[in-house]
């Protein structure tokens, strides 16, 4: 509100610079965020408009030619988990709309090619009319597993990535569809009851079976194939106390979160395998570390999955045994480095190398620190050559070479150590294709 000691010959101006800040800030929090949700617009936005989210047009207002071609295309843009734009007329512009498309100088002045547009606009009821094959390719998926009401066998069946991949290809591609069904009054008022319950019960059976497969195998969480508008779908038709939500796995070493979310597995199987996809990652992150220990706990836990799917292992037995091997990591995995290479993540890395492959001591409680620090030194080295894109620079990893061929030879001098230059040459191959490896992490 504008103080009353306001000049009065500088209301408008005022107002007009006022509504189009009102405006511009509108329509970026439409654009770029959640909010608002919908914009009813009288005379703007028909050019200079693009966002990319916009899913929903619906016109009440008689357009022609050009004017038809930039109202579409205020929902034809490309974005993450939208496959198409809907326009709901309430003006009946269609007819207009094909006179507009077959006038190419309407599309010219758009900038548009015939063949970019011919086709693009579908009736809706086209593409609800795909919604039993899908839900049909959606259970083809299963095909091979013969107890469908088997959850455990659903999920057992879904273990390899490539199923898996299939089945959320096909899952996303249901949902969507399923969703413009439900948001269609023709589809609601023609098809029988039962039948939108079937379609809806198997989302939700879906839905849960997803969540828990990625829960189980220790999938990081991809949340454009849950996008807001089949999350609105859920609250309306399903409920969404009735699906399970997806969440991040929890960390190995994480010991209270990583109980209370097994908590909410169902099965020990499940629970064993939850726990050995998370400790598979942490053996692929940390390897570099304890190759020794690492490599024996992975191939345990291969031995462990391995027997229990040939059933030689009991489900109770097969938890009991990864559970045996959680604690070796956590208790080897946290106390076998010495504590100087703390907040080194490099460092630790490069320690389990220089451990195991380069001949420092006789007696190991004069490897152990002599490696820690040659390892802190080998970090520094390799840092301070780091530039951009330096895993692609020969020049610069040679200079990182030179430096710590230097150092190298420096340590072997002073600490009369006795390897070789093949030795010599292969540690710091090693260090080099750690370095690169952790590089590529995106740390």
């Amino acid at each position: 509100m504008l103080p009353d000691s306001f000049p009065q010959f500088l209301y408008p101006c005022c107002t007009s610079l006022l509504n189009r800040r009102y405006i511009k800030s509108i329509v970026k929090s439409f654009t770029y965020s959640d909010w608002p949700e919908i914009i009813i617009v009288v005379e703007k936005l028909l050019t200079g408009f693009d966002a990319p989210c916009n899913s929903v047009l619906y016109i009440d207002k008689s357009l022609k030619e050009h004017n038809i071609l930039q109202a579409i295309a205020r929902v034809n843009r490309l974005f993450e988990g939208k496959d198409y734009g809907l326009v709901v007329d309430y003006r009946g512009i269609f007819g207009e709309l094909n006179e507009a498309i077959d006038t190419y100088e309407a599309l010219e002045n758009e900038g548009f090619e015939r063949e970019d547009i011919e086709g693009t606009i579908v009736d809706a009821s086209e593409e609800i009319r795909q919604l039993p094959q899908r839900h049909t390719d959606l259970w083809e998926v299963f095909k091979d597993v013969a107890n469908k009401n088997d959850i455990e066998a659903l999920q057992l069946y879904l273990e390899p990535i490539d199923i898996r991949d299939e089945f959320y290809a096909r899952l996303g591609k249901f949902a969507k569809t399923l969703q413009l069904a439900l948001s269609n009054p023709i589809f609601q008022d023609e098809t029988p009851e039962d039948k939108k319950k079937k379609y809806t019960n198997d989302l939700k059976r879906f839905l849960n079976l997803r969540a828990s497969v990625k829960q189980r195998y220790g999938e990081s969480v991809d949340y454009s194939s849950y996008e807001a508008q089949i999350r609105n779908m859920v609250n309306k038709y399903i409920g969404a106390s009735q699906v399970k939500q997806i969440v991040e796995p929890v960390d190995v070493f994480d010991r209270h979160n990583l109980e209370k979310e097994l908590e909410d597995i169902e099965g020990d199987a499940a629970k064993a395998d939850a726990i050995a996809s998370r400790m598979k990652k942490t053996i692929t992150e940390k390897m570099d570390e304890d190759p020794i220990l690492y490599k024996r706990l992975s191939d345990l836990i291969e031995k462990a999955i391995a027997e229990n799917r040939a059933q030689r292992l009991s489900d109770a037995d097969y938890l009991k045994r990864i559970k045996n091997h959680l604690d070796e990591m956590r208790e080897q995995g946290s106390s076998s480095l010495p504590s100087i290479l703390s907040g080194h993540d490099d460092a630790k890395a490069y320690f389990g190398i220089i451990n195991e492959h380069l001949p420092l001591a006789n007696d190991i409680k004069s490897i152990i620190p002599l490696a820690a620090d040659i390892a802190l030194r080998a970090e520094e080295i390799i840092d301070s050559h780091k530039i951009r894109d330096w895993i692609h620079k020969i020049d610069i990893q040679n200079a990182m070479l030179n430096d710590m061929e230097d150092y190298l030879f420096s340590m072997k001098g002073r600490y009369n150590l006795e390897f070789s230059m093949e030795e010599l040459d292969k540690v710091m191959q090693l260090l080099m294709n750690v370095a690169k490896r952790r590089e590529g992490y995106g740390r």
